[in-house]
């Protein structure tokens, strides 16, 4: 199901809050949950797959902003220890945003193996 179809199975548009959709799912699968509602399968299961479709493709409050991705970037590059550099470049990666993979190419050159790596899995 493509995020579209989604939106518009649950009657909600992209820039909905998060929290916003999730009620009107809950709202929406009682009216057509086989065990309480009207009793279609066929719905509840589009319901379902509406729901996660949204919620896996726009996490959107996890979503950095332009800020802390800089931030983020830094602290992958120049931050002190490996671990830190380490948690960094997979938020980095976790990211999926563009302006990440600066960040990204450069941490693919540290010197901690674990780094590099985590760097090259996030591109």
């Amino acid at each position: 199901m493509k995020a579209a179809e989604a939106f518009k199975l649950l009657g909600v548009t992209p820039e909905t809050p998060l929290k916003e959709i999730r009620s009107r799912y809950h709202a929406l699968i009682r009216q057509v949950h086989p065990d309480g509602g009207s009793g279609d399968d066929g719905q509840a299961v589009q319901l379902i797959e509406a729901y996660n479709c949204i919620r896996s493709s726009a996490d959107r409050s996890c979503l950095p902003t332009a800020k802390q991705i800089f931030a983020l970037g830094q602290e992958a590059v120049h931050g002190g220890s490996a671990q830190l550099r380490l948690v960094a470049v997979r938020q980095l990666a976790r990211s999926r945003m563009q302006s990440a993979v600066v960040f990204l190419r450069q941490a693919l050159f540290d010197h901690d193996v674990a780094v590099a790596t985590a760097a090259a899995q996030g591109m």
